[in-house]
């Protein structure tokens, strides 16, 4: 009588066969999705660095980094945004009408107080402020219950005082030396008209644009939820470690701990990616910079007038 079936050898040996195939295509399909999940983040970047330049376009400089962490959005009189040094809140505010969220910069026409407007303002989900590789676009309400969309790009601090005393406003360095200049100029400066011109043109790119790192991923510990102490405040912050992070130490990979960052990781860039970090540079150009980069070549990416030649082998 003819066999019909199969024996248990047989199915066995097929079995192996397809585990061994499914092991050899798995790490391929995993590279793919990382492949585009990267290119995604570089899109981001990409968009925030043509946000730069169309700013200084519009304005004729270069957005700033804000005043300091506790501070929001800022409007005139006729409750419109500031723009240049008075403006109080980061880049990440000030680029808004640039990637399409003019409506979260202006408010709406029903908010008849700063106030009104900078909770509005806060509140936004940015799809291009996220990273698809570490997580999803995330919002979180602090203890007033007002909402703040996070963010996971930070601009690039001066290197001379390291860490705090650049970011956090307790130390002497100004911040001036990157190309998202430090605002230190107070409410009370501004409504007397004695404010010091901080922002810069291009043309303050002395380096040359392309020489210099405008906006990159901020490094995070992603086995805490948000708020941590480095995502917290959200894109509508002046100065802080929420969208600032410092180039005086090489950038590095997102990691797990049980507590929150200690005092050196939550002030440096890092990503989830597997080799390094998307860097936008001030010609809109979007760079992998990896994270075995020469420590004193990622110092000087961050400064905008130092004078030395920088070479990126990627």
């Amino acid at each position: 009588m003819k066999r019909t079936g199969f024996t248990l050898v047989e199915l066995l040996v097929v079995i192996a066969i397809i585990g061994i195939l499914a092991g050899m295509i798995l790490p391929a399909v995993q590279w793919a999705r990382e492949a585009a999940r990267r290119s995604d983040c570089q899109n981001n970047l990409k968009q925030i660095g043509l946000a730069f330049v169309q700013h200084e376009g519009a304005a004729q400089v270069l957005p700033n980094g804000g005043y300091n962490n506790t501070t929001l959005p800022t409007y005139n009189a006729s409750l419109a945004p500031y723009t240049g040094d008075k403006q109080q809140s980061g880049w990440s505010f000030q680029i808004l009408p640039y990637i399409e969220q003019k409506g979260l910069w202006e408010g709406l026409p029903s908010h008849t107080s700063a106030a009104q407007k900078q909770t509005f303002a806060s509140s936004g989900l940015i799809r291009g402020y996220f990273c698809v590789s570490r997580r999803r676009p995330t919002i979180i309400n602090d203890k007033f219950g007002n909402a703040h969309g996070l963010i996971d790009y930070a601009s690039a601090t001066n290197v001379a005082s390291g860490l705090a005393a650049d970011i956090n406003n307790t130390g002497v360095d100004l911040g001036q030396d990157c190309a998202v200049t430090r605002n230190l100029n107070t409410i009370a400066q501004i409504n007397a008209n004695n404010t010091t011109i901080y922002s810069i043109s291009l043309a303050g790119l002395r380096d040359g644009a392309s020489n210099v790192m405008l906006v990159s991923e901020k490094q995070m510990n992603t086995n805490n939820e948000p708020p941590a102490l480095d995502d917290l405040e959200g894109y509508c912050t002046g100065h802080d470690i929420d969208n600032v992070r410092t180039c005086a130490f090489p950038p590095m990979k997102d990691y797990v701990a049980q507590t929150e960052n200690t005092a050196t990781r939550k002030y440096i860039f890092g990503s989830s990616h597997s080799g390094g970090i998307n860097v936008v540079m001030g010609d809109g150009s979007v760079r992998l910079v990896n994270f075995t980069v020469d420590p004193t070549t990622f110092q000087r990416l961050g400064m905008r007038k130092d004078g030395v030649p920088i070479s990126l082998e990627n």
